[in-house]
């Protein structure tokens, strides 16, 4: 068997509670790849060696095996700690072991061109093979330019099963359920929004390794004249980055080599959202209002003319849902 070296970790915050401390780190599992831990240490007697508990089901919500009011992570690592264990929660890797399992998408700050046009560039990347789908430049966050450059990829790609993104504008609003006019057009293709936790950038943590090449390789150096240039420079550099570019974490092949279209195509047409025999259904007007026992009930203008399904969980009590998503 190799000998196995030194783990490195990169440890960014520490939480003092009650009994124990929740270290927040990241741990290099291959090389250039990182997963989110937390770790809890008892307070009591900080010197001496404690028995340790992997915990294997993940520290965020994407990434547990199960998060419920009877077995939360969280609460069981707790449990340990006060009772003098080291538990170390971590995120398992097997929810984007293939391609297009997730995909993830982001903005990458903002720049200005030679000529002093602000442009932010649009990062579309697929989390197993780290292929660029789309490198951007992007005049502005607007939905409808966003939805624009995901239609082709989508066209071109196929659709993933699931895509992962922060809660900023324009993937999340203020809507119910964080819903957005992206976030619906996902859903009615089938498609799960991932969000990680606010403040928690590592939970996208392929990504941010992107983001981080696409600075220090080009952003911090290269800009420019105007859009039109800049946007050829970026087609030159997701060229460069999927064809030519072997990575460690890929066996030292290329994110083309590793990468296959998915299986499912974009639609002619985009599905209605429906709902099992299980549901009441309504319909939002133009003003994201439904009608229910005689009262009209304001959701948000996000979700005008979407179908809504109401289910009773308990007497007098209802769940409204979008699709997946709770809404209240």
């Amino acid at each position: 068997m190799p000998q196995l070296g030194p783990v490195r970790t990169i440890p960014f915050r520490e939480i003092q509670r009650p009994g124990y401390i929740v270290e927040r780190l990241l741990i290099e599992t291959l090389p250039g790849f990182f997963v989110g831990a937390n770790v809890y240490r008892p307070t009591a007697n900080p010197a001496t060696r404690k028995p340790a508990v992997l915990v294997a089901h993940g520290h965020w919500k994407h990434g547990r095996v199960e998060h419920t009011e009877a077995y939360s992570v969280p609460a069981l690592c707790a449990l340990l700690a006060v009772n003098g264990y080291v538990a170390l929660a971590y995120d398992m890797v097997g929810y984007a072991v293939a391609a297009n399992d997730v995909w993830s998408i982001d903005y990458k700050g903002w720049f200005r061109t030679g000529d002093g046009q602000r442009f932010e560039p649009l990062t579309i990347t697929d989390n197993a093979s780290r292929y660029l789908l789309r490198l951007t430049a992007m005049p502005g966050i607007e939905q409808k330019r966003v939805r624009a450059v995901m239609e082709a990829a989508f066209r071109e790609y196929g659709l993933p099963k699931a895509i992962r993104s922060d809660n900023g504008s324009p993937f999340v609003t203020g809507a119910p359920g964080g819903l957005s006019e992206l976030s619906i057009w996902w859903i009615r293709l089938g498609i799960r929004h991932e969000r990680i936790e606010p403040g928690e950038p590592q939970q996208n943590g392929r990504h941010e390794r992107f983001h981080w090449s696409l600075v220090k390789e080009m952003l911090d150096y290269r800009i420019e004249w105007d859009l039109p240039l800049q946007q050829r420079e970026f087609v030159r550099y997701e060229r460069e980055f999927n064809e030519e570019r072997p990575h460690e974490a890929l066996g030292m092949g290329t994110p083309a080599g590793a990468y296959r279209a998915s299986e499912r195509s974009y639609p002619a047409r985009i599905p209605e959202m429906e709902y099992d025999s299980s549901y009441y259904i309504r319909r939002a007007n133009w003003q994201g209002r439904f009608l229910w026992n005689g009262e009209r009930v304001a959701l948000s203008p996000v979700l005008a003319e979407e179908w809504i399904g109401l289910k009773e969980v308990e007497e007098d009590l209802m769940e409204v849902m979008y699709g997946p998503v709770l809404l209240g």
